[in-house]
């Protein structure tokens, strides 16, 4: 997976890239959640959607799979650093997706603190 700003985000496979892009709202929202670092708040946050599949995976891979196409929502309650979300992050927003930081909008990695909020990526 990579990205730039403002040129897209792909996938390299087998020496081709493709262009990623989010997908429409599907009948059942795609959520994915961390295997290692599950939450309350999580389970309070999912609460809200009548019809979900939970699809636990690990790593900044989360972001990735939403900017594939292949999730909707990625909600994270812990905390997690900057390096952890940065790549994703891009990858995310260049495929068409919404990434939004507890009480942090612009310039999220320009800041002293390495400890980012929780968040919520999400293509609907």
């Amino acid at each position: 997976y990579y990205a730039a700003k403002g040129a897209g985000s792909f996938l390299r496979e087998q020496g081709k890239d493709t262009q990623l892009t989010v997908a429409p709202v599907p009948k059942v929202l795609r959520i994915v959640g961390s295997r290692s670092h599950p939450s309350p708040q999580l389970q309070d946050y999912l609460q809200q959607f009548a019809e979900y599949e939970l699809l636990s995976v690990g790593s900044s891979l989360k972001f990735c799979l939403i900017a594939e196409g292949k999730a909707d929502i990625y909600p994270r309650f812990n905390p997690t650093m900057q390096w952890d979300t940065a790549a994703g992050h891009i990858i995310a927003t260049e495929a068409g997706a919404s990434v939004v930081f507890d009480g942090l909008t612009d310039n999220i990695y320009q800041r002293e603190q390495l400890l980012n909020p929780g968040f919520i990526v999400s293509s609907i």
